[in-house]
């Protein structure tokens, strides 16, 4: 994984949830950070995909909670679709907490 503070920006496809705190904390304080995956309604309710791979509504906002959210794509509102689609930028220290 990175060291901490290595990027000023951070791209990330069909990753687990898994890895977000060490995408935080690989992000300079000011740094951006895109983010999309899979969501539970991307794969039918007789699928065999990963479970790790498939983001509930809202839970990017909850584990980025604090920092700047520039788009939301996952909140469940009009700009959702069945991917997980995330921006926001580091406000200051990582709270992992949310996690």
């Amino acid at each position: 994984m990175p060291t901490a503070n290595a990027f000023d920006l951070v791209i990330a496809f069909d990753f687990s949830i898994g890895v977000v705190a060490a995408l935080q904390a690989a992000l300079r304080p000011g740094g951006w950070l895109l983010y999309q995956t899979f969501q539970p309604s991307q794969a039918g309710p007789d699928s065999d995909f990963p479970r790790e791979y498939l983001l509930d509504v809202g839970e990017l906002l909850r584990a980025f909670a604090g920092w700047k959210i520039i788009e939301a794509g996952d909140d469940g509102g009009p700009s959702a679709t069945n991917r997980g689609s995330f921006a926001a930028s580091r406000t200051g220290q990582v709270n992992v907490s949310k996690l």
